[in-house]
C-alpha cells in the first residue's frame, strides 16, 4: 500500500505544481496617477483597451493584459516604453493580495505586489500624532534627495485618516501632518510649485486587512502617502536612478515633447 501511495502523492504534487505554473499570469502597468485621467491619453498612443482600477491608496492604475508568459509581458512593456510610457512595468498577478475594500474584508481591491515598483511611500501615525517620526524623516530625506537630483519631479502628499471621532477633526489632523511635510520640504529648498497636498474626504477607512481586525485597519488608515510624479503627472518607477534604459527619459522636457509628437499631440 505504501509503495502505491508514494507515486500517487508525487503525481499529485507534480500536477499541482504544473497547474500553478500554467495559471501564472502577468499584466503590464502602463501608468499610475494620483488623480484619474481621460482615456484619450492612451487612445493617442494606440491603446484603446486599457484596464482602469483604483488601488488601496485611491490612486488610479492603467494596465494591459493578461499575458501568459513573462516574455510576452516584457515585449509589451518594451513597446509601451517606446511609445513614451517610461514608467511601464510588468506586474505578476500571482503575488499575494493584502488590501481589501467594502463593508467586509471579502473581495480584493486589486492585485498588490509584495514590493511596490512605483515611488510610493506610506507613513503611519499614531492617533493625533503630529510628530516627525523616524519613518517619516527617512522617507522625506529620500524624496528630498531625488527631487534635488531631478528638478522636474514633483511630490504629491496625500493624507488619510481613520473613522474614530469627528471626521472634521480627523481631516484637520491629517491636513496638519501634510502641511508639516510640505513645510519641511520648503525649508529644504523645494519650491512650492513642485509640491501638492491633498486630504482624503472619505468618512471611513477605505482599506481592510483580512484576518487582522479593525485596529490594524485603523492604524493603516492614519497615514500620509508621499508620491513622486514626472512631467506628465505619472507616478514614477522606484528604481529609475539605477535603470540604464530609462536614463535621460524620466525628467527631460525634450523627451516628453518628442513623445507627444510621436503620438500626434503637438
Amino acid at each position: 500500500m505504501r509503495k502505491l501511495c508514494t507515486p500517487i502523492l508525487v503525481c499529485f504534487l507534480l500536477w499541482n505544481f504544473i497547474g500553478q505554473v500554467a495559471a501564472q499570469t502577468f499584466q503590464v502597468q502602463l501608468a499610475a496617477f494620483t488623480e484619474e485621467i481621460d482615456q484619450s491619453f492612451f487612445d493617442f498612443a494606440g491603446y484603446s483597451e486599457v484596464y482602469k482600477e483604483k488601488d488601496h491608496n485611491n490612486f488610479t492604475r492603467y494596465t494591459l493584459g493578461e499575458f501568459f508568459s513573462m516574455e510576452a509581458a516584457n515585449i509589451a512593456r518594451q513597446e509601451a516604453f517606446e511609445k513614451g510610457f517610461f514608467n511601464a512595468h510588468v506586474v505578476e498577478l500571482d503575488k499575494p493580495q493584502f488590501a481589501y475594500v467594502g463593508d467586509a474584508p471579502v473581495l480584493p481591491l486589486m492585485m498588490v505586489p509584495e514590493k511596490e515598483q512605483l515611488f510610493i511611500r506610506s507613513v503611519l501615525f499614531a492617533a493625533e500624532d503630529l510628530s516627525l517620526n523616524q519613518s517619516l524623516l527617512a522617507s522625506l530625506e529620500e524624496s528630498l534627495s531625488v527631487m534635488k537630483a531631478h528638478e522636474d519631479l514633483k511630490l504629491r502628499i496625500v493624507g488619510h485618516t481613520d473613522d474614530i471621532g469627528e471626521q472634521s477633526n480627523n481631516q484637520a489632523i491629517s491636513r496638519s501632518r501634510a502641511r508639516m511635510i510640505q513645510n519641511f520640504l520648503l525649508a529644504n529648498g523645494i519650491p512650492a510649485y513642485r509640491l501638492k497636498m491633498k486630504v482624503s474626504n472619505e468618512p471611513s477607512p477605505s482599506v481592510y486587512f483580512k484576518g487582522k481586525g479593525l485596529p490594524k485597519t485603523r492604524d493603516f488608515n492614519r497615514r500620509i502617502i508621499l508620491t513622486l510624479v514626472d512631467l506628465k503627472e505619472e507616478i514614477i518607477v522606484d528604481n529609475f536612478q539605477e535603470t540604464d534604459e530609462k536614463s535621460g527619459h524620466l525628467s527631460s522636457v525634450d523627451d516628453i515633447m518628442q513623445m507627444l509628437k510621436s503620438i500626434k499631440l503637438v
